[in-house]
Parts: structure tokens; C-alpha cells; sequence
């Protein structure tokens, strides 16, 4: 027997949080120290979500480019089969995706990373993008639990609220 009101129990991040904000609140003021815990813990949820959000996104609109270019054909057919983190540079000291926008040419490459680097939002939404990225990395490599996070749950939602804002860009230029 299948239940899909808990299959389908949260259709997207936002749902997640706003399912949950109110319990949150309550909790903060009877009982702070399981608010705390329950907080970190859906901080990491948010992370590993927003992550596999993005993946799935950009993955769907690289799939759907029409192009004719054999190199990124290829790249499409990478992109499918589980090798998106290996297009972006996600080091401590990675500061933008232009190793990711490279893959579509130096003229894309310059022209979307010019777009970012002239918007402030954009530039601030990227930098959210790239730290939700390198912490969703290290909970799943360096142990879900063990990593302390540096953002409450708020925050972290924030966070995704605003890369996923450069991801809409993205995609409107890998789509254009």
C-alpha cells in the first residue's frame, strides 16, 4: 500500500520550511535546547537539499540546450551520469563558477561571468551558491554530523532562498 500524501510530504525546499517554521517557533520557547539541536539538524537538510536542487535544475536545462556542438553534447551526457560537482571548482578558495561557465565556451564563459560580476545581487548570490555547494561537500564527505554548521536553519534558508536565484540566471543563459 503506498501513501502519497508522506511520499509527496514536501514538493519543494520552501514547503520543507514553512511546514516546519511554526513547530521551530514553538519549540524555541518550551524547550530550548531540542530547538537547537532540531535547528542544526534542518540547517544540514536545507544544505543537502538546496545542493541536490541545483543539480537537478542545471542538469535539466544543460539536457535541454539545443545545441550542435559535439563538446557540449558531451558535456550534457557527463552532466547526466552523475559527474555535475566535477564541472565546478569547489575548493575553500573558489570564488566564482567560471570553471563551470567555461564549459560553454570562452565567449559564454566571459560574457555570463561579466553579467555576474556587474551585479551585485548576482555576485552576492553566487557567493551564497558556492558555500551552500562547499558545505553540502563536506556533510556528505567529511560525516553529516560530525560538521559543525556556521548558519541556524533561517539562514541557511536565506542562503538557498538567494542561490537560487543565480540559478534561475544560469539557466535562463544555458537556455537562451
Amino acid at each position: 500500500m503506498k501513501n502519497t500524501d508522506i511520499d509527496n510530504l514536501y514538493s519543494s525546499i520552501d514547503d520543507l520550511y514553512s511546514s516546519l517554521e511554526s513547530i521551530l517557533e514553538n519549540m524555541s520557547e518550551t524547550n530550548p535546547t531540542k530547538y537547537i539541536s532540531l535547528s542544526n539538524l534542518l540547517s544540514r537538510v536545507i544544505i543537502i537539499a538546496a545542493a541536490s536542487e541545483f543539480e537537478v535544475r542545471i542538469t535539466e536545462a544543460i539536457a535541454s540546450m539545443k545545441v550542435d556542438n559535439i563538446k557540449i553534447k558531451e558535456l550534457v551526457k557527463k552532466f547526466t551520469t552523475r559527474q555535475f560537482w566535477n564541472m565546478f571548482s569547489f575548493n575553500e578558495k573558489s570564488k566564482n563558477i567560471n570553471h563551470f561557465l567555461s564549459y560553454f565556451g570562452e565567449d559564454f564563459e566571459k560574457s555570463v561571468s561579466k553579467e555576474i560580476n556587474n551585479n551585485t545581487e548576482l555576485n552576492q548570490d553566487m557567493e551564497y551558491f558556492i558555500k551552500l555547494v562547499q558545505w553540502r561537500n563536506k556533510l556528505s564527505h567529511e560525516g553529516f554530523l560530525r560538521s559543525n554548521i556556521p548558519w541556524t536553519y533561517n539562514e541557511s534558508f536565506d542562503r538557498y532562498k538567494k542561490a537560487k536565484n543565480l540559478i534561475e540566471f544560469i539557466e535562463s543563459k544555458l537556455l537562451e
